[in-house]
């Protein structure tokens, strides 16, 4: 899979989503070559302490809205790879362009919870020209 090409369209894709506390973020999760679900961050009362930054937040992150969107599918999340990427505006020109996407700790618990096994994720890029810098890590299964 061409994930660089993927977190490209998916940039775009979370450029038209309304920003949560100035962030736009979507995520998408494939699994054999299929994208088997998708979320973006957005504005929530959902509370679940153990994948939540802190106790007061209010807004759902991209990563915990695709895997509970996923709870209604028959996919298997085990092996999955999770792609997240953030639209951010350039200072000059107002354009939108890749920004730092990587998911926070509670969103990694969350992710390896549901067994999802790799993430890659948008790093700031300056100008829409430039090549998209992509982050990885590798979750480690619980023992």
């Amino acid at each position: 899979m061409d994930f660089k090409k993927i977190l490209r369209r998916m940039v775009k894709t979370a450029a038209k989503h309304q920003p949560v506390a100035g962030h736009r973020v979507y995520c998408e999760i494939w699994n054999s070559g299929q994208r088997i679900t998708w979320g973006s961050n957005h504005e929530t009362h959902f509370n679940d302490p153990r994948y939540m930054k802190n106790d007061d937040a209010v807004g759902m992150h991209a990563e915990v809205s695709a895997l509970l969107r996923a709870e209604n599918t028959p996919m298997t999340m085990r092996g999955a790879v999770a792609l997240v990427a953030r639209a951010r505006k350039t200072e000059r020109g107002g354009q939108f362009v890749a920004g730092l996407a990587k998911p926070c700790p509670g969103c990694m618990r969350a992710l390896s919870d549901y067994g999802v096994a790799e993430v890659y994720w948008t790093e700031n890029q300056e100008t829409p020209d430039d090549e998209v810098v992509v982050g990885f890590e590798e979750i480690k299964e619980k023992t």
